[in-house]
């Protein structure tokens, strides 16, 4: 019988969880993203990379949907870097469910948090063979080879996630592909053309060509992709978001505040819309409405703004 564990244990874990993360990053053990902080994990990210399996949409993976609470808490576990208790929750399901597909996947990711790279290879290799259509396998597979110095090879194997899974979009681009497609410190063009046909939404295509360009500074080249975005989907807030940088980034702050100002319209609670309006607003001497901009900011959460307030915003609070 798999136990589950006690609220309060869960509560102590949270507590402990920086604690361990400096255990194990001084351990030389690897650290899961979402514990470490650098924005995109490597293991359980929305759509700018690689999500959790789930259960219900794969029919090879039956055998495992009674257990989908116990793989929830073991994904929740492995986040906070539990292994040891994902483990044992793991090897309680396999005793029950042995074909259940989840459970070598998981097991793989447990060996390559520990650095047992040969062990977990063997267990997504298998994964490969039996269900190829499973796109994390390959994922953590080029994790391993890349550290490993086998670029070439994890670029192959970042591929597939994208040939498997035609809908994971521009962000796994960025984070996996993107970084390979360098040839004597500039991009290769012909890669990026051969590896860009999976992404395969129009507008995701075209955005990641604009942020392709924006940050190799060539902003005029950057700002047409965003345009044509916001001409195809006038309610895209992001590249309205990435035109005003754009715009900005060539000095034209009344069309940078323009767009800034429409990704706000489209989405209220954009942060990092209003922290760019606000500044630019600053930029003019215009203190009040920048101040508030950057104080909505901050009431949004965003990381940014408690700097750009102690710099800008020295006279108290902005209503």
């Amino acid at each position: 019988m798999i136990h589950r564990m006690p609220n309060a244990n869960h509560r102590y874990i949270l507590r402990a969880s920086f604690t361990l993360l400096a255990i194990l990053m001084l351990s030389g053990l690897r650290v899961p993203d979402a514990v470490s902080g650098n924005g995109i994990s490597t293991h359980s990210v929305s759509a700018e990379g690689v999500t959790p399996v789930q259960i219900s949409d794969h029919p090879g993976l039956a055998p495992c949907k009674p257990y989908e609470e116990q793989f929830e808490e073991i994904d929740e576990l492995l986040k906070i870097g539990r292994w040891t208790d994902a483990e044992v929750l793991l090897l309680q399901i396999k005793e029950m469910a042995p074909d259940c597909a989840l459970v070598p996947l998981f097991h793989g990711r447990i060996h390559y948090y520990r650095r047992n790279d040969r062990q977990a290879l063997a267990l997504f290799n298998q994964l490969a063979v039996r269900h190829p259509d499973i796109y994390q396998t390959y994922h953590f597979r080029g994790l391993i080879y890349n550290d490993h110095g086998l670029h070439t090879v994890a670029l192959e194997e970042f591929h597939k996630v994208m040939m498997v899974n035609t809908t994971i979009g521009s962000g796994y681009f960025l984070r996996y592909i993107f970084p390979f497609l360098q040839k004597d410190g500039k991009l290769d063009p012909a890669h990026i053309d051969s590896m860009l046909q999976y992404v395969t939404n129009i507008a995701a295509s075209t955005l990641t060509r604009g942020y392709l360009d924006y940050y190799q500074d060539n902003y005029p080249v950057a700002l047409r992709h965003f345009k044509n975005v916001t001409a195809a989907d006038p309610e895209h807030a992001g590249a309205w978001l990435y035109a005003g940088r754009s715009y900005e980034a060539m000095r034209w702050r009344l069309e940078a505040y323009h767009c800034y100002n429409k990704a706000i319209e489209i989405d209220e609670t954009y942060a990092r819309a209003w922290l760019l309006r606000g500044l630019v607003l600053i930029s003019d001497r215009n203190w009040y409405h920048g101040c508030r901009d950057l104080h909505k900011a901050k009431e949004l959460e965003y990381p940014a703004a408690d700097m750009a307030i102690r710099n800008f915003c020295r006279r108290g609070r902005f209503p």
